[in-house]
């Protein structure tokens, strides 16, 4: 990272808590995300191999500002967890029992201490993190947008941002969005799930459609259907409007097509072809 760089962070999948060897968590636990790759509890090494501690993590993040970086960790997981993706009434939860990783009962959680997400306890200058739930909650999935035949499983934490930011005026700040993303959680039924926020939440919020003018990132374009759909929405910053050219033109002296946004929601886009009209914003 160099400074001036915008780093987004977003771990979307399992979590849980595994016991806190070190003494520094006021509850008795760290709590983890799962990568696809994590095993069995190590009794020998008293761990999950391949976990991403709330600890390390905060050490990573810290190192990114610190190379000059602004970041903003979205982390669309369950720190503690009784259920594996099971639910009711259309919702499923991203959580993981610990017993199914082989993970022993953590210190029983000292008198007065609070369950709170520690990955930036410490100095989080520079550093924006919202949370799908507390550290003793479940963060929920459902089909979404609601009453759409349409709609797809998305962690709620990760579908409420990427809305706000795509409706988001210029200048909305990481407070704001969070603010909105609670009314959001409230509007649903998440069952006690709360969204949390820490950091430098007074800054910015610079992703998605401010954005979208000036990245040259390639996307990812596949057919479904008869729809060619981008993959990447309004986080991205394909919102309706963008003029996308195709990077690499198929076949010996084909010209590069260009094509426009219909609609999106935030994690894909349908694509038409554009008219000379249209200005070309990304390729």
């Amino acid at each position: 990272m160099r400074p001036g760089d915008e780093a987004l962070v977003l771990l979307c999948g399992h979590g849980t808590r595994v016991p806190d060897v070190s003494g520094d968590e006021p509850d008795g636990f760290d709590e983890v995300f799962l990568p696809a790759d994590v095993t069995r509890w190590d009794g020998d090494r008293r761990e999950v191999p391949g976990v991403i501690t709330d600890d390390e993590l905060g050490e990573r993040l810290r190192a990114i500002r610190d190379a000059g970086a602004t970041v903003t960790l979205v982390a669309d997981c369950c720190h503690a967890g009784t259920l594996l993706r099971g639910g009711d009434g259309g919702v499923r939860w991203r959580s993981l029992r610990p017993d199914l990783l082989g993970i022993p009962a953590g210190a029983p959680r000292r008198a007065g201490a609070a369950a709170e997400v520690r990955a930036l306890a410490g100095d989080a200058r520079g550093i924006v993190a919202l949370y799908a739930a507390g550290s003793d909650e479940r963060a929920p999935e459902q089909p979404l947008p609601r009453g759409d035949a349409a709609a797809r499983w998305h962690g709620l934490l990760s579908y409420t941002v990427a809305s706000e930011l795509a409706r988001a005026p210029v200048g909305v700040t990481w407070r704001e969005v969070a603010a909105g993303c609670a009314a959001a959680y409230r509007a649903l039924p998440c069952h006690g799930a709360s969204p949390l926020a820490e950091g430098d939440l007074d800054r910015p919020a610079r992703l998605g459609e401010a954005r979208a003018a000036v990245d040259p990132t390639l996307v990812a374009v596949r057919r479904e259907g008869a729809r060619l759909v981008a993959v990447g929405g309004a986080l991205a910053g394909l919102v309706p409007g963008v003029v996308l050219e195709e990077a690499t033109p198929v076949g010996a002296g084909a010209r590069a097509r260009r094509l426009r946004v219909v609609t999106s929601d935030p994690f894909a886009a349908v694509l038409e072809p554009a008219t000379s009209a249209d200005a070309t914003t990304r390729k």
